[in-house]
């Protein structure tokens, strides 16, 4: 196996992951410890990019902004907006940052 496709795997293996990544942080979520949730979605964007998955860390950039300085927007529909964007990184419907900025979800937690 050459680099490109060791590091090919490296993305499919950590893309395929998201799901379990999706249910720990619904996890975080119904406890209410938005310091947790906040170190997990700091965690994502510091490993979107380590992982080629850019959309993980504009993600993960934004919901840890949320969780840190404005947490009481930080609704039931606001995080399963989160989430259903993450969902759709993870089935590789959203696969670059451009794609990502544009998505609706997107906006709604940028405008948060």
């Amino acid at each position: 196996m050459n680099m490109d496709e060791l590091l090919l795997k490296l993305k499919k293996d950590y893309i395929s992951d998201i799901p379990v990544k999706i249910t720990e942080l619904n996890q975080l979520y119904k406890t209410n410890n938005v310091l947790e949730l906040k170190d997990a979605f700091h965690k994502l964007k510091g490993s979107g990019k380590t992982y080629g998955v850019a959309p993980v860390s504009l993600l993960g950039k934004e919901m840890e902004r949320i969780c840190g300085e404005n947490p009481q927007v930080l609704t039931a529909q606001l995080f399963s907006q989160a989430l259903s964007l993450l969902d759709s990184i993870a089935k590789e419907q959203l696969t670059s940052e451009e794609q990502t900025l544009k998505d609706p979800r997107f906006q709604i937690l940028k405008a948060s």
